[in-house]
């Protein structure tokens, strides 16, 4: 049969006229009417999606008020908050917890993305770009790698702590641990190397090698 639908769980999928959907958990699914290929594990996981498709949500309240289409959260709370937001993938405790319109967002790790409303982003590492609200096409990977960014748009930072402290700043690049950890609002940096330009807070430097700059302000 074509129809494929299974359940299992108070108020788990009651609704539900679309095809190839799976609902394990209390109210998993609970809104679903005509939204197809969605996989819901765990309690409240999926609980307003209406028409949307393919999403694939694990944990609980794994994307709760989602109403857009092909997102997978894994965890607990991943993307709880999300809305209409598309082509999102979040993987840990609370990875992307309150996007809510972002698209094409990709969060791994405890914590990453959590605050982020904006589209674009890729954050792999605990708390990376956590605090990111409407900053775009930012990449940070590592242990808190840009944790604190917040309206900064195009940066690339990779390494634990690097461009820790940065708010505003846009268009850096950072690799290694603490490289330009200090930028707050400086863009255009460029630093390579670990703790290169660490305490720099300006902008259109150039630092390459392990500690090149670390004094530089």
């Amino acid at each position: 049969d074509a129809v494929t639908r299974v359940s299992f769980g108070h108020l788990a999928m009651p609704l539900a006229t679309g095809v190839n959907n799976t609902a394990f958990g209390n109210s998993a699914l609970q809104n679903l009417t005509t939204g197809t290929n969605n996989t819901a594990v765990g309690m409240y996981a999926l609980r307003s999606l209406t028409t949307g498709v393919s999403n694939t949500a694990v944990g609980y309240s794994a994307l709760r008020g989602a109403t857009g289409s092909r997102n997978t959260a894994v965890g607990y709370d991943a993307m709880e908050q999300n809305t209409t937001g598309s082509d999102n993938t979040a993987i840990g405790l609370s990875a992307s917890r309150y996007n809510t319109t972002g698209s094409q967002n990709t969060a791994v790790g405890s914590g990453a993305l959590e605050f982020n409303t904006s589209s674009d982003n890729t954050a792999v590492g605990y708390q990376a770009l956590q605090n990111n609200t409407s900053g775009a096409l930012n990449t940070a990977v590592g242990s808190r790698c840009m944790p604190n960014n917040n309206v900064g748009s195009r940066n690339a930072a990779m390494g634990y702590l690097a461009m820790e402290m940065n708010l505003t700043g846009s268009r850096n690049c950072a690799m290694g641990a603490s490289a330009s950890r200090d930028n707050a609002t400086g863009s255009y940096n460029v630093s390579f190397g670990k703790d290169a330009l660490r305490s720099n807070l300006t902008s259109y430097n150039t630092a390459g090698g392990m500690a090149s700059a670390i004094s530089v302000t």
